[in-house]
This record gives structure tokens, sequence and C-alpha cells, in this order.
């Protein structure tokens, strides 16, 4: 698996793995997620017959959800300069959800056709997206990199 991306709510959310996967649909019918058996809100984000990675949707109090918020907060104080540095500060404070993407290999070759998922949530949802080794980006622009 590859790069982690996270859209980080920050206010109510009311997402499921179906309201995600006809999110997708909506964009490109070719879409589809292959929900994990053994919970309600993981499964792998497919494009045809290609894995484009793993999504899993976490709300505040789940243990992962805690655990990478923290992770991420834990990152901040290493961050050299950033205008941006206290909107993410705040943005980490009041997220109440978030949407996990790890992606494969093809996933990563083909990230345009999932760039527009993040556009939709944007667009409906208030929100910060996270990417791993790369930053925090408002609907509009980056407003903290990370190295």
């Amino acid at each position: 698996m590859g790069d982690f991306i996270r859209y980080l709510f920050t206010t109510k959310n009311d997402l499921t793995l179906a309201a995600v996967e006809s999110a997708f649909k909506a964009i490109d019918d070719a879409f589809s997620i292959f929900a994990d058996p053994a919970t309600d809100n993981s499964g792998d984000l497919i494009y045809g017959s290609e894995i484009y990675g793993e999504l899993e949707i976490n709300q505040r109090g789940d243990q992962v959800f805690d655990e990478d918020i923290d992770d991420l907060g834990d990152q901040l104080p290493e961050i050299e300069g950033g205008e941006g540095k206290p909107a993410v500060e705040k943005a980490l404070a009041a997220t109440t959800g978030m949407i996990a993407l790890q992606l494969t290999e093809a996933g990563h070759e083909h990230y345009k056709q999932i760039d527009a998922f993040w556009d939709w949530l944007f667009s409906t949802y208030p929100g910060l997206l996270q990417i791993d080794e790369e930053g925090y980006y408002s609907q509009d622009d980056q407003i903290l990199v990370v190295d």
C-alpha cells in the first residue's frame, strides 16, 4: 500500500460506506466499494477491476480515529513555519470524523479519478484534506506544507 489521504470533518457527518460508494459512483459508475465483511466502516475502493485503495470511515471516539488525530497533532510542532499551522491545529481539535484512504499503486497512478471525490466532500462537508508527507489542504489551497 502507498500514501494515506485523510479527509477531516470539522462538523458532524452522517456518512456511511454506502453513501461514500454512491458519491464515487456519481463521479464514475466504474467505482465500487467492496466492504470488509468484518466491519461496517471499511472496504476496498475499486475502479473497474483494479483496487485503488483501502477506505475507512472513522468517528471521534473510535480507537483508530483517536490514534490518527493524536499522531497528526504530534507532528505539528515539528513543522517549520507555516502560516496555516493555527488553522490546522483548530481543525484537528474540531475534527468529528474522517475518511482515510490508503492508496495502492493503481490508485496512485490514477489519482485524478479519485480527486473528484475530495472536491465533492469539500462542497458537501466542511473540513480539511491531509496527505501524508505532503500537507493539509483547504478546498482552494494547500494551507500547510509537511516535508
